[in-house]
């Protein structure tokens, strides 16, 4: 249905609202001269300013690394990964002193077929494998932070956010 617009007042009704208010008939195409076909302006799309999409992206880059921490300690269940670092200690007081007390390696190992002492070396070859990857993890996410900080506009923050959510692929590389 067409809308028009009364040139004057800036009024918009409808084709027979118009007919009624002017009390005279006319062709769609051919409105009297008081009024014009009205074209409603293109919607806007909301672009947030640079803070808001900052502060977006500061909350989804902690969400990314979440996920590239759990890809990697995630086959183990929250439960176990909340001791480990209890059973590191464990694990290098037993080294240092097979006397030291030990409750989480012992209540491990009386459900697998292996010994406090094989146990205490493996906890310390994961403890060391994972402090190899969390440095990484933590610099890659504070400088992605940092870049987000720095971009002084919403273009820049959105092409460093794009390439954290695809990242190249690395084995075309090698």
């Amino acid at each position: 249905m067409n809308r028009y617009k009364h040139t004057e007042t800036g009024e918009i009704k409808s084709h027979r609202e118009w007919q009624n208010k002017l009390e005279t008939s006319f062709h769609a195409d051919r409105p009297p001269p008081v009024l014009e076909l009205y074209q409603p302006p293109a919607p806007q799309s909301y672009v947030p300013d640079l803070a808001t999409v900052k502060q977006q992206a500061q909350a989804e880059l902690v969400h990314i690394f979440e996920q590239k921490a759990e890809a990697i300690a995630g086959k183990y269940p929250w439960f176990e990964r909340d001791t480990w670092q209890d059973q590191e200690a464990e694990a290098l007081a037993y080294l240092a002193d097979p006397s030291a007390p030990t409750p989480n390696l012992t209540g491990i190992t009386q459900w697998r077929d292996i010994t406090i002492d094989e146990l205490a070396h493996r906890v310390i070859a994961n403890a060391a494998a994972w402090r190899a990857v969390a440095p990484d993890l933590c610099g890659q996410r504070q400088a992605a932070s940092d870049q987000i900080n720095a971009a002084t506009t919403v273009e820049q923050v959105q092409q460093i956010m794009e390439s954290l959510r695809n990242p190249p692929d690395q084995s075309a590389a090698a």
